[in-house]
C-alpha cells in the first residue's frame, strides 16, 4: 500500500519504508540540531575599522534557526503543516523560514547589540 494512502487510513508506515529512509532522516535532523550551528561557529567575525575614527565595529552572526513549513495559503481554521507531498501536488517549494541573530559592537561604544534577521524563505 503506498505511504499516503497507508497514512490516510491512520495505518502505520511499513517498518522497511523506515528503515529506508532513516540515514536521510538522520543526517536532515543532525544537520538541523547541530551541523548549522557548527558553520556558523565556524564563521570568524568581520571586523571594519573607520577610516577617520579608527573605530573598530566587528559582526557576527549567532543562533541560526529553521523554522518549519507551512502553508501560507491555508485559512485560519485549516491545518497550516505542510508536508513535501503537499508540495508536489500544489506545485509549490518546500520551504521554511530561516533566520540568524546579526550581532556587533564597537570599540568604545559600550555592549554588544544583536538584531534577529530573517535570511530566506
Amino acid at each position: 500500500m503506498a505511504r499516503h494512502v497507508a497514512q490516510a487510513k491512520g495505518l502505520d508506515v511499513p517498518e522497511e519504508y523506515e528503515r529506508l529512509v532513516a540515514p536521510h532522516v538522520a543526517s536532515f535532523d543532525w544537520f538541523l540540531n547541530e551541523g548549522l550551528q557548527s558553520v556558523v561557529d565556524s564563521l570568524d567575525p568581520i571586523e571594519i575599522e573607520h577610516p577617520a575614527t579608527k573605530r573598530v565595529h566587528r559582526f557576527w552572526f549567532e543562533n541560526p534557526i529553521v523554522g518549519r513549513p507551512v502553508n501560507e495559503e491555508a485559512s485560519v481554521a485549516a491545518d497550516s503543516r505542510l508536508m513535501p507531498r503537499d508540495c508536489r501536488e500544489m506545485g509549490v517549494t518546500y520551504k521554511a523560514p530561516f533566520s540568524m541573530d546579526l550581532c556587533f559592537e564597537s570599540d568604545g561604544a559600550g555592549g554588544r547589540r544583536r538584531i534577529q534577521k530573517r535570511c530566506g524563505a
